[in-house]
Protein backbone atom coordinates (compact mmCIF):
# COMPACT_ATOMS: atom_id res chain seq x y z
CA UNK A 1 0.00 0.00 0.00
CA UNK A 2 0.89 3.26 -0.74
CA UNK A 3 0.70 5.67 2.26
CA UNK A 4 -0.65 9.25 0.88
CA UNK A 5 -1.70 11.83 3.38
CA UNK A 6 -3.44 13.87 0.93
CA UNK A 7 -5.73 11.18 -0.10
CA UNK A 8 -9.29 11.51 1.23
CA UNK A 9 -10.36 7.81 0.84
CA UNK A 10 -8.17 4.51 0.94
CA UNK A 11 -8.73 3.29 -2.50
CA UNK A 12 -7.50 -0.48 -3.76
CA UNK A 13 -7.11 -1.84 -6.84
CA UNK A 14 -9.38 -3.49 -8.74
CA UNK A 15 -7.31 -6.21 -10.24
CA UNK A 16 -5.91 -6.97 -6.72
CA UNK A 17 -9.03 -7.09 -4.04
CA UNK A 18 -10.60 -9.33 -7.05
CA UNK A 19 -8.17 -12.11 -6.00
CA UNK A 20 -10.09 -11.83 -2.56
CA UNK A 21 -13.39 -10.69 -3.61
CA UNK A 22 -16.06 -11.74 -6.37
CA UNK A 23 -16.88 -9.19 -9.01
CA UNK A 24 -20.36 -9.18 -8.18
CA UNK A 25 -20.12 -7.58 -4.83
CA UNK A 26 -18.80 -4.60 -6.01
CA UNK A 27 -21.25 -2.13 -6.28
CA UNK A 28 -21.15 0.15 -8.70
CA UNK A 29 -20.66 3.94 -7.53
CA UNK A 30 -22.54 6.95 -9.42
CA UNK A 31 -19.65 9.32 -9.02
CA UNK A 32 -16.20 9.12 -10.56
CA UNK A 33 -13.04 8.91 -8.92
CA UNK A 34 -10.36 11.87 -9.59
CA UNK A 35 -7.09 12.07 -8.84
CA UNK A 36 -4.38 9.50 -8.75
CA UNK A 37 -2.76 11.05 -11.80
CA UNK A 38 -5.19 10.00 -13.92
CA UNK A 39 -8.68 11.51 -15.29
CA UNK A 40 -11.98 10.82 -14.03
CA UNK A 41 -12.38 7.22 -13.83
CA UNK A 42 -15.43 4.46 -13.18
CA UNK A 43 -15.25 3.70 -9.02
CA UNK A 44 -16.70 0.58 -7.52
CA UNK A 45 -17.92 0.60 -3.64
CA UNK A 46 -17.22 -2.90 -1.24
CA UNK A 47 -17.67 -3.86 1.69
CA UNK A 48 -13.93 -5.91 3.49
CA UNK A 49 -14.81 -8.01 6.38
CA UNK A 50 -11.69 -7.41 7.97
CA UNK A 51 -8.07 -5.35 7.31
CA UNK A 52 -5.16 -6.18 8.58
CA UNK A 53 -2.27 -3.40 9.54
CA UNK A 54 0.25 -4.81 11.31
CA UNK A 55 -1.79 -5.42 14.88
CA UNK A 56 -4.55 -3.07 13.91
CA UNK A 57 -8.13 -4.73 12.78
CA UNK A 58 -10.33 -2.71 10.71
CA UNK A 59 -13.76 -4.36 10.37
CA UNK A 60 -16.69 -4.01 7.80
CA UNK A 61 -15.30 -1.10 6.01
CA UNK A 62 -16.33 0.19 2.91
CA UNK A 63 -13.85 0.91 0.21
CA UNK A 64 -13.52 2.24 -2.78
CA UNK A 65 -12.03 0.25 -5.53
CA UNK A 66 -10.39 1.67 -8.60
CA UNK A 67 -8.19 0.35 -11.21
CA UNK A 68 -5.42 1.25 -10.86
CA UNK A 69 -2.81 -0.36 -13.44
CA UNK A 70 -1.26 2.75 -15.08
CA UNK A 71 0.11 3.82 -11.50
CA UNK A 72 1.60 0.20 -10.79
CA UNK A 73 2.50 0.45 -15.08
CA UNK A 74 4.80 3.76 -14.25
CA UNK A 75 6.13 2.24 -11.01
CA UNK A 76 7.02 -0.29 -12.76
CA UNK A 77 8.45 1.40 -15.71
CA UNK A 78 10.52 3.09 -12.50
CA UNK A 79 11.35 -0.81 -11.39
CA UNK A 80 9.31 -0.56 -8.49
CA UNK A 81 6.98 -3.16 -6.98
CA UNK A 82 3.37 -2.60 -7.86
CA UNK A 83 0.65 -1.29 -5.19
CA UNK A 84 -1.87 -2.74 -3.81
CA UNK A 85 -3.89 0.60 -3.27
CA UNK A 86 -3.36 3.69 -1.46
CA UNK A 87 -3.77 4.28 2.07
CA UNK A 88 -5.65 7.74 2.69
CA UNK A 89 -6.63 9.94 5.16
CA UNK A 90 -9.63 8.21 6.09
CA UNK A 91 -8.08 5.25 8.30
CA UNK A 92 -5.08 7.85 8.96
CA UNK A 93 -6.73 10.39 10.80
CA UNK A 94 -8.90 7.44 12.62
CA UNK A 95 -6.82 5.47 13.68
CA UNK A 96 -4.28 8.64 14.55
CA UNK A 97 -1.08 7.66 11.90
CA UNK A 98 2.01 8.92 13.14
CA UNK A 99 4.86 8.32 10.60
CA UNK A 100 8.44 8.18 11.42
CA UNK A 101 10.35 9.68 7.67
CA UNK A 102 13.22 8.80 9.20
CA UNK A 103 12.54 5.69 10.64
CA UNK A 104 10.40 4.70 7.77
CA UNK A 105 7.65 3.63 10.08
CA UNK A 106 3.78 4.20 10.48
CA UNK A 107 2.40 3.99 13.44
CA UNK A 108 -1.73 3.43 13.56
CA UNK A 109 -3.41 3.32 17.15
Amino acid sequence: MLIDTGASKTVFDKKRISNFLKEEKFETHDKLSTGLETSNMKSHLVVIKKISIGTLEIKNYKSVVIDISHMNAAYSHMKQKPIEGVLGSDILKQHKAVVDYGKKTLRLH
